[in-house]
């Protein structure tokens, strides 16, 4: 009897182990081939681009911000105001900076100097102003109500009476300045009188939709508990 057919069932395994190798091989050089050390995908193409972008973020309007649950303590916060809401204000990083506290000299209006009492800053970029300041002493409920009344009776200026509130009680102003024009939100947080104010170019709305938004910077920055 012949010895072949022995000899066949013995090397058959070796050969189905031969071809799944080869298979294996093959698939590997299929998968690697296209790849290089820049990352490209297969075929020479450009890598695919990054869609992920990043940007200042978006500032929060002050009608969407409930004010009266802040709670403001009367003292310097002006160091805790966020860069990016500072920026957005002026429209860039700051030329000139001042800050005072209470008790100092200081300009309180133009031409005019006086001892604060309050703490305040104030920066500068061309034209662009932005203020914020809180009054040192205490304010009760009936003294702010008359501060409301003596900011609605300013020369020139325009009350908004539709504008979100900025704190309880509080008062939205415009007022020309020149070629500029200045907007100022002004209230109670407990029993600290807070305002901010930013003077800039554009129309009355305009400046003080971004008067809003700064003022929600200096709400954030002022309510923040003291290190």
């Amino acid at each position: 009897m012949s010895s072949r057919p022995h000899v066949v069932r013995r090397l058959a395994p070796l050969a189905v182990a031969a071809a799944l190798v080869v298979a294996v091989v093959a698939v590997l050089l299929v998968t690697l081939g296209g790849s290089d050390d820049t990352g490209a995908p297969s075929g020479g193409g450009a890598p695919a681009a990054d869609v992920t972008t990043s940007g200042p973020p978006t500032p929060t309007p002050l009608e969407d911000v409930d004010t009266g649950g802040l709670t403001v303590p009367r003292e310097s916060f002006c160091e805790l105001i966020a860069p990016a809401g500072l920026s957005a204000a002026l429209g860039g990083e700051p030329d000139d900076v001042r800050t005072y506290a209470n008790g100092e000299s200081t300009v309180i209006a133009s031409g005019v100097e006086d001892i604060a009492h309050e703490y305040g800053c104030r920066w500068k970029r061309g034209r662009t102003v932005a203020r914020a300041w809180v009054f040192a002493p205490p304010v009760t409920p009936e003294a702010a109500q008359g501060l409301v009344r003596s900011a609605r009776r300013q020369e020139g200026c325009s009350v908004k009476r539709s504008a979100p509130d900025f704190g309880n009680p509080s008062v939205a102003l415009t007022c020309p300045g020149g070629r500029t024009t200045e907007a100022s939100y002004r209230g109670l947080f407990g029993d600290a009188w807070l305002a901010c104010s930013l003077q800039a170019r554009g129309s009355r709305a305009d400046v003080l939709a971004r008067t809003g938004d700064w003022c929600v910077a200096v709400a954030d920055a002022a309510s923040q508990p003291p290190a």
